[in-house]
């Protein structure tokens, strides 16, 4: 959900939910150090990059991540809602506030 991200890339997913037609599915929003630091542990078993705990933007609410399936839709609408897709090679389902 939205819960513990910034007002502003709440707005953007709002925005990019309306242009879409349809709900983002966020599939991991805010994250408290302690979830970050057993993200950092089990990195070995992720298939998407994990930053070191106190360097996620995902720790700061201002990072998302969605279903893998609705990736393509929500680039073409990104620009236009407020988001950026930083790393679309290594970590295609990750977006932030731009």
């Amino acid at each position: 959900g939205t819960d513990g991200l910034t007002p502003e890339l709440q707005a953007a997913i709002a925005r990019a939910e309306a242009l879409l037609g349809r709900p983002v599915p966020i599939t991991s929003g805010w994250r408290s150090p302690a979830q970050q630091q057993w993200l950092w542990d089990h990195r070995a078993t992720n298939p998407y990059p994990v930053a070191r705990p106190g360097t996620s933007k995902h720790e700061q609410g201002l990072a998302i991540d969605v279903a893998l399936w609705i990736v393509s839709d929500l680039v073409s609408v990104a620009g236009e809602a407020g988001l950026c897709h930083p790393l679309p090679a290594t970590d295609p389902v990750h977006f932030e506030r731009c």
